[in-house]
């Protein structure tokens, strides 16, 4: 199967995933914001968030063991995925040991001394905290078998695993009502149920289907440096980006309590809704771009590598701009009550989405060339100027909001210097970027913007129907916009495959096998 067919197969089967996990996710937010109240939900959510702050170590060794694995395969050296595997799994038990010890000494600090929780949900606190501690163990010791699925494309596998996981997390949530204990505490357990369950289906999955995960202890001082090497720069800018996300969350507990917790948990599952798409993105391309990389063929590379950069975030602005102009009609909808903020939140949080958009690409081409030394101390740096920043200005009276427009004006920061090390890294001509990607998305998006605002002056708040319609119309005019405006032909056959390809997945039509 050629690259392009496989990325449109895995893309294909990623979506499916992201449709089902959008629907579960949304209906499992607007059910467990009900059942636990505002207070108790902003409380998880501030909570769960320092423990995958203090796990972004994990992300780091994913990546490395993944982009070390398809590199040996775009060079057609089978025998040394095996011994990649058999380190990943060696250096995931290390990680987590330090991660067991930081969580429990420096985690349980901040959690009883510095957050704002009422004094008696500070036991359910505690007891939360080590039930996410537990939880994030079990998804460390997953994480090499993930990447030896996305390494080898399995993106079918991988999609099922997902929404398995994604439907046992509704199912614990419908069940709280139906047990007398304090439902807080009872949901941390049963998260951790959930967590040890998928863990025990991805290794069953992968000891069965590849022969290099059937682990034996086995150490190469050498394959561990260059593991350690990658994953130790990648992790400067995975625990950036982590500590500016959950950061911001810590710092609006610190000036609006629980309340600011409970709105920005809610405009966070539309992130994470949304991160689903770049997820996919991701997964369904970096594998070949690394082949590519490997076998030096740099113009298929840059040509990849612009079409998926400027696709992404078409796709992307298609499906903010009709939430960004009806927020507030949405939110209604979805939730039962609607914080505080919560409005406000999700339309600086859907900003950043797209322009965080254009990072992904990005960070794939850098890590295929394998350089990332001065790639990540520079996006460390950018990304974790917001947070002292937002404390200051939110300590000297600025509104909650002002620290979402700082997260979003560095990304935008970080964007551009990160994209010139990638022109020197990854031999990308600028040039032809800017000419093949940003400036159609500059249009496009100014046009589309335009469109979404007069729709939502000239159809204000009005019934459930009328502002649906005014949602389709700015969709279609949108879609309109965008592939008449903003793809070459050569995108327009990709895309008319892809949907093509996908309609005949789920039935819709047929295609002749002739």
């Amino acid at each position: 199967m050629g690259g392009s067919r496989k990325i449109v197969k895995n893309t294909g089967f990623l979506y499916l995933r992201m449709g089902v996990m959008i629907g579960i996710t949304f209906f499992t937010s607007r059910i467990l914001l009900k059942t636990l109240g505002i207070n108790d939900f902003g409380l998880f959510s501030v909570i769960v968030g320092i423990v995958g702050m203090l796990a972004s170590l994990r992300g780091s060794f994913s990546s490395s063991i993944q982009r070390f694995l398809n590199y040996e395969m775009g060079m057609e050296a089978k025998d040394n995925l095996r011994r990649i595997y058999s380190m990943g799994v060696n250096i995931h038990i290390l990680i987590s040991l330090v991660f067991i010890v930081i969580t429990e000494t420096v985690g349980l600090w901040f959690l009883n001394y510095r957050l704002v929780i009422p004094p008696e949900r500070l036991s359910a606190a505690n007891w939360i905290f080590q039930f996410a501690i537990a939880s994030s163990v079990v998804t460390i010791m997953t994480i090499p078998q993930d990447a030896v699925i996305i390494a080898n494309q399995k993106m079918k596998i991988y999609a099922y695993i997902t929404i398995l996981e994604a439907a046992l997390k509704l199912g614990t949530v419908l069940l709280l009502p139906y047990f007398g204990m304090d439902r807080l505490i009872l949901y941390s357990f049963f998260i951790l149920a959930v967590s040890f369950l998928i863990r025990l289906v991805t290794s069953v999955y992968c000891i069965r289907t590849f022969d290099i995960c059937k682990y034996r202890f086995f150490w190469d001082k050498t394959l561990f440096k260059q593991l350690g090497t990658f994953a130790g720069w990648n992790f400067l800018g995975t625990s950036a980006y982590s500590l500016t996300t959950e950061g911001l969350n810590i710092i609006l507990n610190l000036f609006g309590g629980p309340v600011a917790n409970a709105a920005r948990g809610v405009s966070h599952q539309i992130r994470i809704a949304l991160g689903l798409f770049n997820m996919n993105i991701q997964l369904a391309s970096s594998p070949h771009l690394t082949e590519l990389y490997a076998k030096k063929e740099l113009k298929r590379f840059e040509a990849l590598f612009c079409s998926i950069s400027k696709l992404a975030f078409f796709i992307m602005a298609l499906l903010c701009l009709p939430i960004l102009f009806y927020t507030k009609f949405l939110l209604g909808v979805w939730l039962y009550e609607v914080p505080d903020y919560t409005v406000v939140f999700t339309q600086l949080t859907l900003v950043f989405v797209m322009i965080r958009t254009f990072h992904y690409p990005i960070d794939m081409i850098i890590k295929a060339a394998g350089d990332i030394k001065h790639y990540q101390i520079l996006e460390c740096f950018t990304l974790l100027i917001p947070l002292p920043v937002s404390y200051f200005l939110l300590k000297y009276g600025y509104p909650l909001y002002t620290a979402f427009i700082v997260v979003a004006f560095f990304e935008l920061i970080n964007l551009v210097l990160i994209l010139r090390i990638a022109g020197r890294i990854a031999k990308i001509d600028l040039g032809q970027y800017l000419k093949t990607v940003i400036l159609p998305v500059i249009f496009v998006l100014g046009v589309n913007i335009g469109v979404g605002y007069l729709v939502s002056r000239s159809y204000g708040p009005g019934s459930i129907i009328y502002n649906i319609l005014a949602i389709l119309c700015i969709s279609i005019i949108s879609c309109l916009v965008t592939w008449m405006g903003g793809l070459n032909i050569k995108e327009k056959h990709f895309a008319r495959n892809f949907i093509q390809k996908a309609l005949t997945r789920v039935g819709v039509i047929r295609l002749s096998s002739s």
